[in-house]
């Protein structure tokens, strides 16, 4: 591959992030909603796979209505997912210590 072919290839992969970070962001209240009181009872790598598992359907919709590139749209999908996974994973970690002092009391 050539610097020329590398450098296009960076180019095209940084645009997908940005677009996978967008969508990530209008999808996060449907799935918080939708794993928030099941997800705090699981540990963090339960909480991720339940996360994936409960938002496919969500993120599927997302990318598919977004992306005209349907080469594309597979890797968009996947980092769609992860940026997703991350948001809904600070959430978790936001919100545990808070409920964890309103047990205690």
């Amino acid at each position: 591959m050539s610097w020329l072919n590398v450098t296009r290839w960076l180019q095209g992969e940084s645009k997908l992030r940005q677009r996978a970070e967008h969508i990530a962001a209008r999808c996060e209240e449907a799935v918080w909603r939708l794993c928030r009181e099941h997800a705090l009872a699981l540990n963090p790598a339960q909480a991720r796979g339940y996360v994936r598992a409960r938002a496919s359907l969500i993120v599927n919709h997302a990318v598919e209505s977004a992306s005209g590139d349907l080469r594309a749209c597979q890797r968009l999908r996947e980092l769609t997912m992860d940026a997703l996974v991350r948001q809904i994973g600070a959430q978790l970690r936001a919100v545990r210590p808070a409920l964890r002092t309103r047990e205690a009391a």
